[in-house]
């Protein structure tokens, strides 16, 4: 049997059901873009191997940018190279700690099957999203196939982890930017797991969070309240655009609250992270094979073909460039950002995508392999009519077939 298969439809009723399931009950508010909607009609099939050795790449990846994470902050003068803004250099520097291992960690890495074998586009260190999909439409999607099984629940596991940091039944802060309902649906997804344990949960925005002597505490019509852990969906680059008086810096600069996760994942969530393979002293062995090679705006010829242009921290699919793929009017506009701005842009060495037969179309799938605290568990799988997973992109459940 394959190694890689779409499975087949579901009939409308089961797609309905499905609907109503991850709407009602998991919080899955925005099941439609447009006029499309965003669940695929079928899932896609991986083989027990093809698992097994996704989630060694995946590890080995992690296990690499933890140690290199921990070099570069101990190495202020790479910043810059990362495309950091200046405000969060300041921020950042002034933290004291190195040590980065101890803490809940959760990341996301989006393999895509290429001509040369897997590879990576990215990893999601900061805030990556998907939980949802790859927790609850997993599971739903495996009551109609079952000579599969999951790949895992990404959320329980993380869930798992900030509790073991916790002692008793603590109070959590999700932050979160409170305007967006695709934000929210999040937050009350992975709070739900806290509160069915007794845990005191509280939806917030970064600003009603705040920090004395390390520890951080929930300010404005909630308290104040002690927080035994702040799980921070708001994205570490956003911080800096908030009101001076928020006191943003302080969530770089640590202490004893636990930081889910800590801020300082946006040295590595960097698209120019692969500029400094060759400066830091950490083997990154699996980075090098795994991850195309980088190059800055002024070294590419970007006209060529062979370059994707992404901004420094674009999110789903934000603001690339990809010649005869992406939109010819907003190419233009893209390269004439990047060269005029070129410190929060990177090129990045294309690959050849190879496309997934689906009933007879091309679709083109990303496998985003969650690793939480440096063991890989589960799978946010997103498949395009293009090679490019942007906001058009359908999500997916990756099912695992038995033996």
């Amino acid at each position: 049997m394959e190694a890689l298969v779409a499975g087949r439809e579901l009939s409308i009723e089961d797609r309905c059901r499905i609907r109503r399931r991850m709407m009602f009950d998991h919080f899955k508010w925005d099941p439609q873009s447009g006029d499309q909607d965003v669940l695929a009609e079928y899932p896609v099939i991986l083989s027990a191997d093809l698992w097994a050795e996704l989630k060694c790449k995946a590890e080995a990846l992690a296990a690499e940018l933890y140690a290199a994470e921990k070099e570069i902050l101990c190495r202020p003068e790479l910043f810059c190279s990362l495309g950091i803004p200046d405000p969060i250099i300041r921020a950042i520097s002034g933290r004291k700690a190195c040590g980065v291992l101890n803490l809940s960690r959760f990341m996301r890495f989006d393999f895509h099957l290429t001509r040369r074998g897997w590879m990576i586009s990215e990893v999601n260190a900061d805030v990556p999203g998907g939980f949802i999909e790859a927790s609850a439409l997993t599971e739903l999607m495996l009551a109609y196939f079952p000579d599969c099984v999951s790949s895992g629940d990404p959320s329980l596991r993380l869930a798992q982890s900030i509790m073991s940091r916790i002692p008793g039944k603590g109070a959590l802060a999700f932050v979160h930017a409170t305007a967006y309902a695709d934000d929210r649906q999040v937050m009350e997804f992975l709070g739900r797991y806290f509160r069915d344990r007794d845990f005191r949960v509280f939806f917030a925005g970064p600003r009603h969070v705040r920090w004395q002597k390390g520890k951080a505490s929930l300010s404005g019509p909630f308290g104040p309240v002690p927080l035994d852990a702040v799980i921070r969906f708001f994205p570490a680059e956003w911080l800096m655009n908030l009101p001076w008086y928020s006191r943003w810096e302080d969530f770089f600069a640590g202490g004893e609250t636990l930081q889910v996760n800590p801020p300082e994942a946006l040295l590595v969530q960097s698209k120019k992270f692969p500029l400094l393979f060759d400066r830091l002293q950490t083997p990154l062995n699996a980075w090098k094979t795994l991850c195309p090679a980088a190059r800055e705006i002024a070294d590419a010829p970007l006209e060529s073909g062979h370059w994707v242009v992404k901004p420094v921290f674009s999110r789903v699919g934000e603001g690339l460039f990809i010649q005869g793929v992406s939109d010819p009017k907003e190419n233009v506009k893209i390269l004439k950002a990047a060269r005029r701005n070129s410190r929060y842009w990177v090129a990045q060495e294309r690959f050849d995508a190879v496309p997934l037969a689906v009933d007879g179309v091309d679709k083109y799938l990303c496998v985003g392999v969650y690793v939480i605290d440096q063991a890989a568990c589960g799978i946010y799988g997103r498949i395009a009519d293009r090679p490019l997973i942007d906001h058009r992109a359908k999500d997916v459940a990756v099912l695992i077939r038995k033996g």
